[in-house]
């Protein structure tokens, strides 16, 4: 009646944790404490019966999850800023490569609320300034994304999953609170050619006043663990195929810099323009982008 019993409870025990890759090691711990009222061939027995339960399990499909599915796509980081009293911060995060997004779902929507999708398509004109200073045609410029925009309610984590097509995707959103990436931001025709970092204290994205000019310098400096990736200005003009052509003046730094220089000599003053900065940060591995637009000269 012993091994009756002690089989009765095996049993119980390996269905208990038939998905446990720890089974053999407590089975087999189980029954040397039991060992001493078996006899030799009752022993051989129960052995004979774990490991048949180890082919069982070892043979038995894995089940997979819907999570396990998703494919999981690198993690994006940005800096919570709240501006005037509002609470929380639209953010939109742009998708390169997909064309659709639904099926969002949040996994803290104490921090991040899904808040919509956007399409964007725009076309146009494109020219870059060679190292010597010279305007050059490239190719027409097009790009077509689709945005996620989010309301951030705090700091935080959270997965984003969504659907695009029929394939699944989850996204880690870390959130950490704002900070001013700049020591110094100078452009030649914006505050008299005074720095203007402060003002992007709280916020990353400012709208400045501008004196006409057709030479316009920028530098910029990053702060403490910050560090500039890429720095350019963006400028409309006319030319003889479009009224709606884009001038790029761009400078890349593959290791990030601590200060970014860079000019054009083809700025017209009679469109928007505007300074990007991409900064990431070396000790979290944060990104963020200020955007300084620069507004045309007011008309008295």
């Amino acid at each position: 009646m012993i091994i009756y019993r002690i089989l009765i409870k095996l049993l119980a025990v390996g269905i208990f944790l038939c998905d446990n890759i720890m089974y053999m090691h407590i089975l087999c711990k189980y029954i040397m404490t039991e060992r001493r009222s078996l006899m030799r061939r009752n022993l051989k027995r129960i052995l004979a019966l774990a490991l048949g339960f180890a082919i069982v399990i070892g043979l038995s499909p894995a089940v997979k999850t819907e999570a396990a599915s998703a494919t999981k796509l690198p993690t994006a980081t940005f800096y919570y800023e709240r501006s005037g009293k509002s609470l929380t911060m639209s953010h939109t995060f742009w998708f390169d490569g997909f064309s659709s997004l639904s099926g969002i779902k949040s996994s803290k929507t104490g921090v991040i609320k899904p808040a919509g999708v956007t399409k964007e398509k725009y076309t146009s004109d494109y020219y870059t300034i060679d190292s010597k200073g010279n305007l050059v045609k490239d190719d027409d410029y097009s790009y077509n994304y689709v945005g996620l925009t989010m309301k951030i309610l705090k700091t935080g984590s959270s997965n984003i999953s969504f659907k695009s097509g029929k394939k699944s995707y989850v996204k880690t959103f870390k959130v950490k609170a704002y900070q001013n990436p700049l020591s110094s931001l100078v452009i030649s025709n914006v505050n008299n050619g005074k720095t203007v970092h402060n003002s992007f204290k709280g916020i990353n994205t400012v709208a400045f006043n501008s004196k006409k000019a057709t030479k316009v310098s920028v530098t910029a400096k990053a702060k403490g663990d910050w560090r500039i990736e890429e720095i350019k200005i963006t400028d409309t003009i006319s030319s003889k195929d479009s009224e709606d052509g884009t001038v790029e003046a761009k400078r890349t730094y593959t290791n990030g810099t601590q200060k970014a220089v860079i000019s054009t000599n083809h700025y017209n003053s009679k469109y928007n323009g505007s300074v990007t900065i991409s900064l990431y940060n070396k000790a979290d591995g944060g990104t963020m982008t200020i955007y300084a637009y620069i507004n045309p000269p007011s008309k008295k």
